[in-house]
């Protein structure tokens, strides 16, 4: 299965917690193996030696026949397929993966001595391009957007940490008519749901804040206070410094720039080559977190 989701929508999430699922409730009928794929090196010819070296366990790598024992089968929990284009991977050498993984995987369906499945995620942005070098064997499939029941389940579940007057007072918020229509949009998105939350909770967004407010406007207040309680609410700014080494003003040019890109990129993504052309001249430290 291919899952594909935008930016988060909770594709990572959901490998974690699906695999998680597996191991306490079908292994060992089933064994899942979570694998980032940001942290592959490098692409082998044969995908046993790519997956080999991606599960860095001693089973794999003394057990020439650890993926044609049939007493076990993987199901291969593969993550972050856009991040391989984002960061710049050939084109040809994605392709031959993904057709390796199909072929595995046809090879596992014929075989009744083996079972192993993968499920890959990834941004739909990730295939443009490469569409026709989908396997047919992987179904395609895309994460939701959040309806009315689901919010309502997850806003039941903030107000066990913030409180349930906290809640009421976000959810008559979003239901307000001052409140723009692209909050709402944005309040479908689960890990936006939490941001606009957690920037409620304390105090950031309220109504009169957008009242007479146009849609432009409203879309610059919000990116403008979210950028801001991210930077400056989110962590402190001594944890923020521990993680990123950069200061906060620093951190602020680099996601304005970085937003002003992929919006002239056309608002889906923006090259890392396009973001430093922006920063060039800044200090070199800046330019070094990017």
């Amino acid at each position: 299965m291919f899952i594909q989701g935008g930016p988060g929508r909770g594709k990572s999430v959901f490998c974690r917690m699906f695999a998680n699922w597996v191991l306490e409730h079908i292994h060992p009928l089933w064994t899942p193996i979570l694998i980032r794929l940001r942290d592959i090196d490098a692409f082998e010819p044969n995908i046993e030696n790519t997956l080999r070296a991606a599960v860095k366990g001693n089973f794999a790598k003394s057990d020439d026949g650890w993926l044609t024992d049939s007493n076990t089968r993987f199901l291969f929990l593969l993550d972050g397929f856009d991040e391989l284009r984002l960061e710049g991977r050939t084109t040809s050498g994605i392709e031959k993966f993904l057709k390796q993984v199909g072929n595995l995987q046809a090879s596992c369906q014929n075989n009744p001595h083996l079972g192993h499945r993968f499920l890959v995620t990834g941004r739909e942005l990730a295939l443009q391009g490469i569409e026709q070098f989908l396997p047919r064997n992987l179904t395609r499939v895309e994460i939701a957007l959040m309806d009315k029941q689901l919010q309502q389940k997850w806003l039941g579940k903030w107000g066990k940490q913030v409180g349930e007057k906290t809640v009421s007072g976000f959810q008559e918020f979003l239901q307000a008519r001052t409140c723009p229509e692209r909050v709402k949009q944005l309040a479908k998105e689960p890990l936006l749901l939490y941001l606009l939350a957690a920037m409620h909770r304390d105090g950031e967004f309220k109504t009169s804040k957008f009242r007479g407010a146009s849609s432009t406007e409203a879309k610059i207040l919000i990116y403008q206070t979210a950028l801001n309680w991210v930077l400056t609410q989110q962590r402190t700014k001594q944890l923020n410094f521990e993680l990123t080494e950069q200061e906060t003003e620093d951190l602020r040019r680099i996601l304005t720039e970085a937003g002003l890109c992929v919006t002239q990129a056309g608002g889906k993504s923006a090259s890392i080559a396009m973001i430093e052309a922006r920063l060039k001249g800044d200090d070199g430290h800046i330019l070094a977190c990017v």
